[in-house]
């Protein structure tokens, strides 16, 4: 008896969470239109907009002119798109070689874009951006993506295939029914409808991959990211940011990541590469891979 009731309370929550999983995976942050471009426009943002005109995201060209470089970001989970602007920081900043435009992907649902997120929608939403990319002048398109968003950047490489020069996860996962497990043990993950296979999708895609994995991370444990980077046969390097937890990893504009990652994945580094790790205590590296043939 006691069993069964047991079992049946069980059952029921296996239920509640299958049909309310989304609500416990993306946590946008929303906001009307007018206010949240005037925002963005105050902190050197352009609203990117598709051939619509429709907001899709932020713009920030290089202050320095022409871009010679191009970065499309993939948020997490949680907040917007304008609260990304750490990554417009590090990419253009002046130790860079190149000059770097940045473009932030708002997924649907999130700050004042309508729709809601889902794998299917989010993937659908990288594809559209990075069709406008290639519609402009030819230079080098590297995509990061953030612990989910490394999920939906991987997928959006493997169907876009050589248009994307190079990949940068940072605190990625490896798919969403381990990250699933690790945070809900005792929830079958076979359960999870957004799967975000990004270790499968890698398999279609054979360009630089650069990995960042925080080794205290508590919410993709850094053993998902390892997973990611070491069934991963093409170019690579991984990055680990010691003692840091999965927001706690230093952003700043200052971290030498920043320009090692973007260097190596457009080949300025080089396979052959050394960096210094003493130099810089919270962050070590593994030896680079060398290219090898697909």
């Amino acid at each position: 008896m006691i069993v069964g009731m047991l079992a049946a309370l069980y059952l029921l929550l296996c239920l509640v969470v299958f049909v309310n999983q989304r609500n416990l995976l993306y946590f946008p942050r929303q906001g009307a239109e007018q206010d949240y471009v005037e925002h963005g426009s105050r902190m050197g943002l352009l609203p990117w907009r598709d051939g619509q005109g429709r907001f899709t995201g932020w713009r920030a060209p290089h202050p320095g002119g022409a871009a010679e470089g191009r970065a499309l970001v993939f948020c997490g989970n949680a907040g917007n798109a304008l609260g990304r602007m750490r990554y417009v920081q590090g990419l253009q900043n002046p130790s860079q070689v190149r000059r770097w435009e940045v473009f932030i992907l708002e997924y649907p649902g999130y700050g004042c874009r309508p729709g809601e997120p889902t794998e299917a929608s989010l993937v659908a939403a990288g594809m559209e951006a990075l069709g406008r990319l290639e519609a402009e002048p030819r230079v080098p398109t590297v995509l990061v993506g953030e612990s989910l968003g490394s999920g939906v950047a991987s997928l959006v490489a493997a169907k876009a295939g050589g248009s994307v020069d190079g990949l940068f996860l940072l605190t990625p996962l490896n798919r969403m029914r381990d990250v699933a497990s690790a945070n809900y043990p005792a929830l079958p993950s076979i359960l999870v409808l957004d799967r975000l296979e990004a270790s499968e999708a890698l398999k279609l895609w054979h360009g630089r991959l650069a990995v960042m994995v925080a080794d205290q991370d508590s919410v993709i444990p850094a053993r998902l990211g390892r997973k990611l980077f070491d069934a991963y046969h093409g170019p690579k390097r991984l990055w680990v940011a010691k003692g840091a937890d999965h927001n706690t990893w230093d952003s700043l504009s200052t971290n030498p990541i920043w320009k090692e990652a973007t260097d190596f994945l457009l080949g300025s580094g080089g396979p052959g590469a050394t960096l210094n790790a003493s130099q810089r205590p919270p962050m070590t590296h593994t030896a680079p891979v060398p290219l090898r043939p697909q």
